[in-house]
């Protein structure tokens, strides 16, 4: 007994109707020739379909290209465009008259950042909003908080303040002993002239030298502020004692 296999007539039909659209998501390719020629899959589709295979088979290549050209693209606008302060010092309860003032006031700063080996993306950022007086039962809250941020980052190196601010934060040891940061020279010329400023160790109550007096007679860097005689000194902080020492000279001898 012979059987004979009949084909599928009803596939064939099926194909009919459905038409080549149907298959678009198997690309057929012939390799007639020496070549291998690639048949256009998407050749009667409709918009849906071609969408639709475009997503299947090139859509997370495409979002990863995508990707990795937003990161590239991120990384060298953030390499050519961020800025790091170099320097950040603290004017407290400081005012400037206009914001050409306040640029006057950090142009002072530039050659010291070249002189110490600075790049053109860093510059001093010079704090002087904040408003703190322990005198002033009125200081607002938000001003004490802000100026004890501040000072807990250790980002901040120089501090300028008037003498009671001054020797408030000095009796509570934030600064460096002033001693390191001047020469025996200019230490015995400020201890003569009384422009040394004491502060208390926590400890056992003890005075050591925790910064200066600033006139226009002993540095003429003052002048560029809106402070006619202020206190100096040099938080603890990332700034290393070799760089709280050339910050001090530069602003003394500018």
């Amino acid at each position: 007994m012979r059987i004979e296999l009949k084909p599928d007539e009803s596939s064939d039909i099926d194909k009919k109707e459905r038409g080549p659209s149907e298959d678009y998501m198997t690309p057929v390719t012939d390799m007639s020739g020496d070549h291998e020629r690639i048949i256009n899959p998407m050749k009667g589709m409709t918009l849906g379909q071609k969408i639709k295979y475009l997503t299947t088979y090139y859509g997370l290549k495409v979002l990863a290209i995508t990707a990795l050209i937003a990161v590239t693209v991120a990384l060298i606008v953030n390499y050519f465009t961020h800025r790091e302060a170099a320097v950040r010092l603290i004017l407290l309860n400081h005012s400037f008259n206009s914001e050409e003032q306040a640029d006057t006031l950090k142009a002072t700063m530039d050659d010291y950042l070249s002189a110490n080996g600075y790049s053109s993306k860093d510059f001093v950022e010079i704090n002087s909003e904040v408003r703190y007086s322990t005198e002033d039962k009125n200081t607002d809250y938000l001003d004490v908080q802000s100026l004890m941020a501040l000072v807990a980052t250790k980002k901040y190196s120089g501090f300028l303040a008037d003498e009671y601010m001054f020797t408030f934060y000095g009796n509570s040891e934030y600064y460096r002993d002033i001693t390191l940061l001047l020469t025996d020279e200019q230490f015995k010329a400020f201890e003569e002239s009384g422009n040394i400023i004491y502060g208390k160790k926590y400890v056992d109550g003890s005075l050591y030298p925790c910064g200066i007096r600033l006139t226009a007679d002993n540095c003429r860097w003052i002048s560029y502020t809106n402070y006619t005689t202020c206190c100096y000194g040099v938080l603890f902080g990332d700034m290393s004692d070799a760089e709280a020492f050339e910050l001090t000279q530069y602003i003394l001898n500018y």
